[in-house]
């Protein structure tokens, strides 16, 4: 088919120490830089590409516009659903207009391993026609950071296979990176990794689920722990503290706090206690700051997350 242009409606918000960058790295957690991509490729085997870059940053860019070689950025305001982001209407005219195309093929471009994803919608500009489902407007909600007001889970077991499972995921109000899923690390099928960060200020994330818990004398939490890098600098994984803290009526306790480093580890925790109860368990990564990952990387900010899996009640 022909197209005439592609657009999206992005945007976003991720914290970046510019560990490759000494001039960059005066802005900190405050500065943000992406390139996003668009590869036209024709049916007569050519390929064109366009490149946009996108900002945005804790303290806000003024409203900018930037464009070249069909190529446009600009800003459309703040996210009226997620804090602290910017939003950009991003748009990339075909260069060859009257060739049909292929694939439109989407890249981006950052100097670590954290895609641009936060791309909410895409509008195809032709003059064919198109087989395309109807469309369905939704509305927005604000996705829930605490388990308070969710149903109690009777399950005794969350293997995260296919998502959370359930689980909530919040962040402290310092920043906004949130636990996600993925579907596979270090040889396992569907793991949860929570971001932590100790530079300018403590930032942590945390998922939580409210649980049922069962009437057994003896009751313990179970789950696996992964560090998230190994720093050929330091020799050695990545460092990060986690806590566990049940939320009970009698109040919130903190039932596990570790600093650990290393590969997948089972660690177990006594609940004994909160038999019979239906309690919000979380589990919530605090940063380290001990492993650097290169000579000019920030040690409190890099590598802390904690990766879990297999989350068990026994």
């Amino acid at each position: 088919m022909k197209v005439d242009a592609v657009h999206f409606l992005a945007g976003g918000n991720f914290g970046n120490s510019y560990e490759h960058d000494r001039l960059l790295r005066l802005y900190g957690d405050n500065y943000y830089y992406s390139i996003i991509t668009v590869i036209f490729a024709y049916q007569d085997g050519l390929y064109k590409s366009l490149s946009v870059p996108v900002f945005w940053d804790w303290f806000r860019l003024k409203p900018v516009e930037w464009s070249q070689e069909g190529a446009r950025i600009i800003y459309v305001g703040a996210n009226p659903v997620r804090k602290d982001c910017s939003m950009y209407h991003l748009s990339f005219a075909n260069p060859r207009p009257a060739q049909p195309v292929r694939d439109i093929l989407v890249a981006d471009s950052w100097i670590s391993d954290r895609p641009y994803s936060e791309i909410f919608a895409v509008t195809l500009v032709s003059g064919d026609a198109m087989e395309a489902a109807p469309k369905e407007d939704r509305k927005f909600g604000v996705p829930a950071s605490n388990a308070d007001k969710e149903p109690a889970d009777k399950r005794a077991e969350w293997m995260f296979d296919d998502g959370l499972d359930g689980w909530v995921a919040g962040c402290s109000s310092n920043w906004d990176a949130l636990a996600v899923w993925q579907p596979d690390s270090y040889g396992r099928k569907g793991v949860v990794v929570i971001p932590a960060c100790n530079w300018a200020g403590e930032k942590f994330s945390w998922i939580e689920k409210k649980i049922a818990l069962p009437d057994r004398d003896k009751l313990t939490l179970q789950f696996l722990r992964h560090s998230a890098v190994y720093s050929e600098l330091d020799n050695q994984w990545s460092d990060g503290l986690l806590k566990v803290t049940v939320k009970a009526a009698s109040g919130i306790e903190t039932v596990y706090e570790k600093l650990y480093s290393g590969e997948w580890s089972l660690e177990s925790v006594d609940l004994s206690r909160y038999k019979d109860q239906t309690v919000i368990i979380r589990f919530e990564n605090h940063g380290a700051g001990h492993v650097r990952l290169s000579q000019s990387s920030s040690p409190a900010c890099d590598g802390e997350d904690a990766v879990i899996d297999e989350i068990r009640l026994k």
